[in-house]
């Protein structure tokens, strides 16, 4: 496979990654109506519940909960597969540790996938997961906007790209920490900017590509 195409495969999974998330959230809360799932205080992991229960104070009930840990897990493998299509792009140094973070992020989302959210100890398989995937997710892009910054023609993207993925760490430590409550708020902050993030990197890898393009003639 040439560079070229290798590129736009890459771009084309992190695309449809955000997609297929957006969408799973998007289908799973909309039949969620009995109460109304509320974005601010409702976890995302909520809606991946397969039973109906209370949790935190938090009335769970999720007919769609098949949709959402489907779209747990599909985002997440794809996220994996983006970044191994790319990796070859990477510097020598950026290689090994973009790796382990994308294998983070795709591990965590099929354990957050497998092991719902009713128990929320530090040790409880969903707990792991879901600090993998984000801090995993949202630091494996950070890492991509760096490597690739070498190979991206003059950009504000780089650099939006990283602090966005700082955002996100910052957003899962306060969401933790709750200083200011509201950790459905802080907790969707640090999911969505993957979710962005990876949007934000395919439109980048776009770009190198036109501009692989454009040198080889």
């Amino acid at each position: 496979m040439n560079v070229i195409r290798t590129v736009r495969t890459g771009a084309a999974l992190f695309l449809t990654a955000s997609i297929v998330y957006l969408a799973s959230e998007t289908i799973a809360a909309g039949a969620w109506t009995q109460p109304a799932y509320r974005y601010a205080f409702n976890n995302i992991s909520d809606l991946g519940v397969r039973i109906d229960t209370i949790v935190d104070g938090r009335l769970i009930h999720s007919p769609l909960h098949a949709v959402m840990n489907a779209g747990f897990a599909l985002q997440g493998l794809l996220f994996l597969l983006a970044h191994l299509f790319i990796l070859s792009l990477f510097p020598a140094a950026f290689k090994v540790p973009g790796a382990l973070l994308a294998f983070a992020h795709g591990i965590g989302m099929v354990l957050v996938a497998a092991f719902h959210g009713v128990h929320y100890e530090a040790l409880d398989p969903h707990v792991i997961g879901a600090g993998m995937a984000i801090v995993g997710g949202n630091a494996a892009l950070m890492l991509t906007a760096a490597a690739l910054r070498s190979r991206t023609p003059a950009s504000f993207l780089p650099t939006v790209s990283i602090a966005l993925g700082g955002l996100g760490i910052a957003a899962v430590v306060l969401m933790v920490l709750h200083p200011f409550g509201y950790p459905a708020v802080f907790e969707r902050i640090s999911v969505y900017a993957i979710t962005l993030g990876q949007a934000l990197a395919a439109v980048r890898l776009l770009r190198i590509s036109l501009f692989f393009r454009s040198v080889s003639g």
